[in-house]
């Protein structure tokens, strides 16, 4: 199996989008259309069953790196009523554009979880960012991946997971705010509808759960799943997660305090369908997906964010917690991907490769593997 891993800081990300099942998200447009039908919990979990996760080799790559440290992160803080009143603190967990490469204090695992075939990972691009000059694409990596111009369609019978460690508790020193949610911004030009017996491409961010001594196997719980085809809409429309009262998608009764738990992983998993004999060649589109300004939301400040200043927003009349850049602010590059080598053979760490604005011959890419934390049950055998 070709994988890709970096190793990194604080989070893991779990790769399940939406509060529906493969529901888009509401929007004025979507008047006079259908939307997509959602999942049942036994075709979601048939979905994931494609797409295995190795406990021992996401904890091998957790427990590769330690004493490392990220970068500070600036708070920013907005008001939205008079006097400076209900104010709102963001700072960015990962905007991608600070690297040449996925940030290995954040991203501890990102892989192909497909056994052999064309190979594709998540990775940074500048086709289509919302902030100045990258973006993360589920497509963009891998051997064939790094070969995808930025107008392709995208490929299908991909299974593309990247998963983040992230630990918000230890930003509080103790303190428990009031509200804390995940926020991100999406582009997505997925196909969204049944095909031929064939369910709808989309994203899922899932919270992973270590083996216990109750439960044997690595657990996905879906925090989201999200599917939709909005070429025209720019990162308007950000996508959030609960971390104080979390719901499991398809179990809505469960209900998660995420931030009690403490570093936790959380997975973004992009899968698109496999052709079938009944459907050889499903329908793609142009890109797919994007995600940018991955960011935490919170009414009260962070006191281990970094130590760096605040910035304080002028106080807004219903100001948005999650403010937002539009096509005006950031015009959409028409770069393409460069090719990235990967040498041949089945080798066992693929590494993410950063996009060029134009196509030059393969390079290889070093492998880094570094974390910042000592977790607890890194120890554990």
């Amino acid at each position: 199996m070709r994988i890709a891993i970096t190793v990194g800081a604080g989070l893991v990300l779990a790769l399940v989008l939406g509060n529906s099942a493969l529901a888009r998200p509401a929007l004025p447009a979507d008047a006079d259309q259908a939307a997509p039908p959602q999942l049942t919990a036994a075709q979601a979990q048939r979905q994931l069953a494609t797409a295995p996760l190795s406990w021992p080799q996401l904890r091998a790559a957790a427990r590769s790196a330690r004493g490392q440290t990220r970068a500070p992160a600036a708070v920013r803080r907005q008001s939205s009523g008079p006097l400076g009143l209900n104010a709102t603190y963001t700072w960015i967990i990962d905007n991608f554009d600070t690297s040449a490469v996925m940030d290995p204090l954040l991203w501890v695992q990102v892989r192909d979880l497909n056994d052999g075939g064309e190979e594709y990972f998540w990775n940074l691009s500048r086709c289509r960012p919302k902030s100045p000059s990258q973006s993360l694409w589920p497509f963009g990596g891998g051997v064939n991946g790094s070969q995808l111009a930025c107008d392709a369609k995208y490929p299908n019978g991909v299974a593309a997971s990247a998963i983040m460690l992230v630990n918000p508790k230890a930003q509080f020193d103790g303190a428990t705010p009031g509200s804390l949610r995940m926020a991100f911004d999406v582009w997505f030009n997925l196909r969204d509808f049944q095909e031929a017996g064939i369910e709808a491409d989309g994203l899922f961010v899932n919270l992973l759960i270590p083996p216990s001594d109750t439960n044997p196997e690595l657990r996905r719980v879906t925090l989201l799943h999200r599917t939709g085809r909005f070429p025209d809409r720019y990162f308007d429309d950000p996508l959030e997660i609960d971390f104080l009262a979390a719901q499991n998608v398809y179990k809505p009764e469960e209900i998660l305090n995420i931030f009690e738990q403490g570093e936790v992983f959380i997975e973004f998993l992009a899968l698109t369908q496999r052709p079938t004999e009944g459907n050889p060649a499903p329908t793609t589109f142009e890109s797919g997906m994007f995600i940018d300004d991955i960011r935490w939301v919170s009414d009260m400040a962070p006191s281990n964010a970094g130590g760096t200043p605040i910035v304080t927003v002028a106080p807004t009349t219903g100001a948005s917690s999650t403010p937002q850049i539009g096509p005006s602010d950031t015009p959409r590059p028409s770069d393409t991907p460069s090719p990235t080598d990967t040498p041949g053979g089945d080798t066992p760490t693929p590494r993410p490769t950063v996009p060029t604005p134009t196509m030059r011959p393969p390079t290889n890419t070093p492998e880094v593997i570094r974390h910042w934390a000592l977790l607890p049950w890194l120890t554990s055998n």
